[in-house]
């Protein structure tokens, strides 16, 4: 699994406090720069990817979902071993 998340914001021009903004609190602001820190997160919790996909369907007007931020590459990617 690859975390596209840090790719998302930049091709859309969405900062990570936009999209605090837009979490309305319900995740912190630390949590969400975790998220897109290089080497990408080694967990992610269902709520807070919940909140995520929310966050940016209000900022993008997208129908983003989990799929537009964890992309399976498996044999692709190496040893096929989870890189999130």
């Amino acid at each position: 699994m690859v975390w596209r998340l840090p790719e998302f914001l930049r091709s859309r021009g969405i900062s990570v406090y936009a999209l605090a903004q837009a979490a309305q609190g319900e995740v912190s602001r630390n949590s969400l720069y975790a998220l897109v820190r290089p080497g990408g997160p080694k967990r992610v919790e269902l709520r807070t990817l919940d909140v995520v996909v929310r966050a940016l369907r209000r900022i993008t007007g997208e129908d983003v979902n989990v799929s537009d931020l964890l992309v399976w590459v498996g044999d692709e990617g190496g040893d096929g071993h989870s890189t999130v």
